[in-house]
């Protein structure tokens, strides 16, 4: 599907505010109330809703399953950063590096090592702590990367593409699209906002 621009875009935000939001602050409100994690929290409302429990944790494995790999790459090319490295053709790079099999196994195991690190340290000294210091940095580098992306050569057709609003292109599988985006980028239904919120 070729995105319609910011149509796509208002899209998303609709579904964030309206559908999405609803049962995001249930889920949250669910944790808090009954202090559990995800097996409990549903065992304690009925024992034949365990399962829906034992579902979540597990759609929070396969769900970001691929970050998994993508993280691989950013350890990779984060140790390329520091040790100078240049290539003249980053798409040759790119494919030569995923194409070896033990490299990208080595560099997502690095990565699953780090955030195993983080996650088990709980939640105070681990995931808010890093969260804490990563947020912050996140804003920093998409700032620094959206003055760097605005000096490119024909930065003026990449906002155009993001922003122009291109109403032929209006159509269900738009929609749908926005839509699980919009519960994608909440991570509605996956545990991790009754987890969140049971620690409230």
């Amino acid at each position: 599907m070729e995105i319609p621009g910011s149509l796509f875009l208002f899209a998303y935000l609709f579904f964030i505010l309206t559908i999405c939001f609803i049962p995001m602050i249930t889920e949250i409100l669910f944790g808090k109330i009954t202090k559990k994690e995800c097996i409990g929290a549903f065992e304690s409302v009925n024992p034949k809703f365990k399962f829906i429990g034992v579902i979540n944790p597990i759609t929070g494995i396969l769900v970001p399953s691929f970050y998994f790999v993508v993280g691989g790459w950013i350890v990779n090319y984060l140790f390329k950063s520091f040790t100078g490295f240049q290539t003249g053709n980053h798409e040759l790079y790119f494919n030569i590096f995923t194409a070896n099999t033990f490299s990208v196994c080595f560099c997502t195991f690095i990565f699953l090592f780090i955030c195993t690190f983080f996650l088990s340290r709980g939640i105070k000294r681990g995931i808010e702590f890093i969260n804490n210091t990563m947020m912050p940095l996140l804003a920093v580098i998409l700032i620094l990367l959206v003055i760097v992306s605005l000096k490119l050569p024909n930065a003026n057709l990449g906002l155009e593409y993001i922003f122009k609003c291109d109403f032929s292109k209006f159509n269900a599988e738009m929609l749908l699209a926005a839509l699980g985006q919009a519960f994608f980028t909440l991570s509605v239904g996956m545990g991790n906002l009754l987890t969140y919120g049971s620690y409230i």
